[in-house]
């Protein structure tokens, strides 16, 4: 099992790719990809670092280790902290799932483009996690 600074050093790594897409011009969608990603693995060293075992390879083979994560931030977070995380996640699925121009089929999130805009507002929610979860003993 990574560690929990394994698991800071792919976050910033993730981060830092993120960060790039957002500023280029094109790819938004990878970019809130890739800050998923990122906040999936700042999640995962809070996890590592409270005790909190991380998803084990039994419990993704019943439910999937998405779903757990999901289920670990609600109980384990902030409902604000908890909602951004699961925010990401839910655009992460859409950006690799439905193509821009079909009528997107995830509960709550409108099938759209993927913007520069949207990607960097998406990329500073994954910031505020990332320090919310950093500022944690």
């Amino acid at each position: 099992m990574p560690s929990s600074q394994q698991h800071l050093e792919q976050a910033d790594s993730n981060e830092k790719l993120a960060q790039i897409l957002c500023d280029g011009d094109g790819h938004y969608d990878w970019a809130v990809t890739v800050a998923f990603y990122s906040a999936l693995h700042y999640f995962e060293a809070y996890l590592v670092r409270k005790g909190h075992n991380t998803v084990l390879e039994s419990e993704k083979a019943e439910t999937g280790a998405h779903k757990i994560r999901r289920k670990k931030a609600k109980q384990l977070l902030p409902d604000e902290q908890a909602a951004i995380y699961i925010k990401l996640q839910q655009q992460s699925e859409s950006a690799r799932y439905f193509p821009r121009e079909t009528k997107n089929q995830l509960p709550d999130i409108p099938a759209r483009a993927f913007t520069q805009g949207l990607a960097r507002s998406l990329f500073a929610e994954m910031e505020q996690l990332r320090d919310y979860l950093a500022a944690q003993p």
